[in-house]
Protein backbone atom coordinates (compact mmCIF):
# COMPACT_ATOMS: atom_id res chain seq x y z
CA UNK A 1 0.00 0.00 0.00
CA UNK A 2 2.96 2.35 1.10
CA UNK A 3 4.72 1.70 -2.48
CA UNK A 4 1.51 2.97 -4.50
CA UNK A 5 1.50 6.29 -2.45
CA UNK A 6 4.87 6.68 -2.82
CA UNK A 7 5.02 5.85 -6.48
CA UNK A 8 1.80 8.12 -7.13
CA UNK A 9 3.63 10.91 -5.09
CA UNK A 10 6.59 10.80 -7.32
CA UNK A 11 4.91 10.36 -10.39
CA UNK A 12 3.11 14.12 -9.27
CA UNK A 13 6.36 15.40 -8.36
CA UNK A 14 7.94 14.29 -12.05
CA UNK A 15 4.89 15.97 -13.65
CA UNK A 16 5.60 19.17 -11.49
CA UNK A 17 9.11 19.39 -12.34
CA UNK A 18 8.82 19.04 -16.07
CA UNK A 19 6.06 21.45 -16.48
CA UNK A 20 8.41 23.91 -14.76
CA UNK A 21 11.09 23.38 -17.84
CA UNK A 22 11.22 24.83 -20.80
CA UNK A 23 11.27 23.17 -24.34
CA UNK A 24 13.57 20.57 -24.72
CA UNK A 25 17.42 21.70 -25.36
CA UNK A 26 16.19 25.59 -25.60
CA UNK A 27 18.34 28.08 -24.28
CA UNK A 28 16.87 31.38 -23.57
CA UNK A 29 17.72 33.13 -26.69
CA UNK A 30 18.33 30.24 -29.38
CA UNK A 31 18.77 26.83 -29.78
CA UNK A 32 21.57 25.02 -28.71
CA UNK A 33 24.78 24.85 -31.21
CA UNK A 34 25.86 21.49 -30.95
CA UNK A 35 24.42 18.08 -30.25
CA UNK A 36 26.51 18.50 -27.18
CA UNK A 37 25.32 21.58 -26.18
CA UNK A 38 22.05 19.71 -26.36
CA UNK A 39 22.52 16.95 -24.15
CA UNK A 40 24.40 19.30 -21.69
CA UNK A 41 21.09 21.17 -21.86
CA UNK A 42 18.95 18.23 -21.09
CA UNK A 43 21.58 16.97 -18.01
CA UNK A 44 21.19 20.34 -15.99
CA UNK A 45 17.27 20.19 -16.97
CA UNK A 46 17.45 17.13 -14.76
CA UNK A 47 19.60 18.34 -12.05
CA UNK A 48 17.54 21.95 -11.95
CA UNK A 49 14.48 19.44 -11.65
CA UNK A 50 15.81 17.24 -8.79
CA UNK A 51 16.78 20.60 -6.71
CA UNK A 52 13.84 21.72 -7.25
CA UNK A 53 11.84 18.72 -6.17
CA UNK A 54 14.25 18.09 -3.53
CA UNK A 55 16.27 21.17 -3.08
CA UNK A 56 19.48 21.90 -3.43
CA UNK A 57 20.63 20.02 0.12
CA UNK A 58 18.01 17.34 -0.15
CA UNK A 59 18.72 14.09 0.48
CA UNK A 60 19.88 11.64 -2.44
CA UNK A 61 18.32 8.52 -2.48
CA UNK A 62 16.52 6.24 -5.15
CA UNK A 63 13.59 8.99 -5.37
CA UNK A 64 15.82 12.29 -6.26
CA UNK A 65 17.57 9.44 -9.19
CA UNK A 66 14.71 8.88 -10.41
CA UNK A 67 13.38 12.64 -11.30
CA UNK A 68 16.68 13.88 -12.12
CA UNK A 69 16.80 10.35 -14.72
CA UNK A 70 13.33 11.17 -15.78
CA UNK A 71 13.45 14.39 -16.54
CA UNK A 72 17.25 14.26 -18.64
CA UNK A 73 15.66 11.35 -20.38
CA UNK A 74 12.42 13.26 -21.61
CA UNK A 75 14.22 16.24 -22.73
CA UNK A 76 16.47 14.15 -24.77
CA UNK A 77 13.69 12.17 -26.29
CA UNK A 78 11.71 15.82 -27.06
CA UNK A 79 15.11 17.20 -28.36
CA UNK A 80 15.54 14.60 -30.78
CA UNK A 81 11.85 14.08 -31.68
CA UNK A 82 12.68 18.36 -32.78
CA UNK A 83 15.90 17.34 -34.69
CA UNK A 84 17.85 18.73 -32.28
CA UNK A 85 19.89 15.51 -31.73
CA UNK A 86 20.32 12.45 -33.84
CA UNK A 87 18.87 9.46 -32.68
CA UNK A 88 20.91 7.37 -30.23
CA UNK A 89 22.39 4.59 -32.35
CA UNK A 90 20.69 0.81 -31.20
CA UNK A 91 23.35 -1.99 -30.46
Amino acid sequence: MMDGIRGAGLASLLLLAACAQGGPGQTASTGPATAADARYACQMRGAMAEDRVYGPFGKLDIDSALVRAQVTEDCLAGAQRAGTLPPTPKF
